[in-house]
């Protein structure tokens, strides 16, 4: 019974030139919405239950929730942040209550992703959290996530000029121990701030090195590709430390 956090409360700025004011999760996605696909994405995962974590313009996104089938997996709810809490402080306030291991998940990203891996490898290292990670020819755009061999993470950086790294493929498994190091209440990054600040602390982070694509719907590019290149019900298959 594994649960998810779907951080969808982002404003989407990059992608206004396309969408307008319509929420980001619900980008059409060929004749669905990018929501739908990534819904049964987490199902084809073995996720059985999704919490969205929304924001501003929340109202179109419960809408299009509640119109899914009473029976349909993952069952999903929501919350909404009462204030812009960025995807660390919505994450404390959507998961307040949780009390076991979770998945938190960018509400733009869809990945090719071994479920089974990514949860052998956190039990096994007894990690506060462990990222998927893919390898990406330029990471230029965003921080590039440094481990040793045994995926074990000791640092968040920017990679100048870009070149190929290791990137967060924004799907994290956490113990709920990390929700008491989020600072409640105020605006906080996931990436750019909790999780430095877990190994700032000592907490251990793994990564596990995925084979196969990621896709971050952000900007009007990335979107184009993930309607070009991904197929229904893939979720990848291979990953190792």
């Amino acid at each position: 019974m594994l649960r998810a956090y779907v951080l969808a409360g982002g404003l989407g700025t990059r992608l206004r030139s396309r969408l307008g004011i319509l929420p980001k999760v619900l980008a059409p996605f060929g004749d669905r919405t990018f929501l739908d696909v990534q819904l049964d994405w987490l199902a084809a995962c073995g996720v059985n239950e999704a919490i969205l974590a929304l924001g501003v313009r929340a109202e179109p996104v419960i809408a299009r929730v509640r119109t899914r089938a009473a029976e349909a997996i993952p069952k999903v709810s929501w919350t909404v942040d009462p204030v812009p809490l960025g995807t660390g402080g919505a994450l404390a306030l959507a998961a307040r209550d949780e009390r076991r291991s979770f998945l938190a998940i960018n509400g733009d990203t869809l990945a090719e992703l071994d479920l089974v891996a990514l949860l052998d490898l956190h039990e096994a290292s007894g990690a506060w959290v462990t990222l998927a990670c893919y390898r990406v020819g330029d990471a230029s755009a965003g921080g590039w996530v440094e481990m040793d061999d045994e995926g074990r993470v000791s640092a968040f950086r920017e990679k100048a000029g870009g070149g190929k790294a290791w990137v967060s493929g924004g799907v994290c498994l956490c113990e709920p121990e990390v929700l008491a190091e989020i600072p409640k209440g105020r605006p906080s990054s996931l990436e750019t701030d909790v999780l430095p600040a877990l190994l700032a602390a000592g907490r251990p982070v793994r990564a596990l090195r995925c084979r196969g694509r990621f896709y971050d719907i952000g900007t009007p590019e990335g979107l184009e590709r993930a309607e070009r290149e991904w197929r229904p019900g893939e979720r990848g298959v291979q990953g190792g430390p």
